[in-house]
């Protein structure tokens, strides 16, 4: 059986990824935008 501890921080270290690249997407959208 996971580690419950480990299973936690790759899931918050994946989580940290996924809004890192969210915030980057939403970044270029704004630069994209017109106006």
């Amino acid at each position: 059986m996971a580690n419950p501890v480990m299973v936690a921080k790759r899931t918050l270290a994946r989580v940290g990824d996924q809004a890192q690249n969210i915030s980057q997407f939403w970044s270029l959208s704004e630069d994209w935008r017109p106006g």
